[in-house]
């Protein structure tokens, strides 16, 4: 698997803070969805020669773009976290940084290829071994977890409506 290098508005969704109080206020599922295409005004009269990457403008090689295309037409501001790459010898995964520069997490991308491309299963098991991943440990008293007990009976709610009143 080559490289992720999604086109420049196509913000990697692990490296940006979004404030979902704002978004929730002008989401539109079906509005998002339409902007699962290139849309030449998101790269008009802005600079990109600083990256150090070739990307492909018109890449939908995502299916999470349109959300992103969708909050640059609307104006969203992104706040984005650092991250240092290469780690050691590997080219793919980054380091990610908190806004102070010390380490927050390592990303070694590709887990959905995990034992299913043997490339990426050589890779990850030497990024696990190089970093001591599997003798990680968490204390689970630090982990912040915001949950709304209601999400699922809203999402089934909401399921529930549409279907009623599109069989009317």
């Amino acid at each position: 698997l080559p490289p992720l290098f999604p086109p420049p508005e196509a913000i990697n969704t692990f490296f940006s803070i979004l404030n979902f109080k704002k978004i929730s206020d002008k989401y539109n599922y079906r509005s998002i969805i339409d902007c699962q295409k290139y849309i030449p005004e998101l790269y008009s009269n802005k600079e990109y020669s600083t990256l150090k990457y070739s990307y492909n403008k018109e890449s939908l090689k995502e299916p999470y773009y349109c959300f992103y295309f969708w909050a640059h037409l609307n104006n969203f501001k992104f706040l984005y976290l650092d991250t240092v790459n290469p780690v050691g010898d590997d080219m793919v995964g980054n380091i990610v940084l908190f806004p102070t520069g010390e380490k927050m997490a390592l990303h070694s991308w590709y887990a959905r290829a995990y034992e299913v491309h043997n490339d990426q299963t050589i890779r990850l098991n030497s990024f696990l071994k190089d970093y001591n991943i599997e003798d990680a440990s968490v204390d689970w008293k630090e982990i912040q977890v915001f949950k709304n007990i209601f999400f699922n009976w809203k999402k089934r709610a909401k399921v529930f409506a549409v279907k009623l009143f599109k069989n009317k």
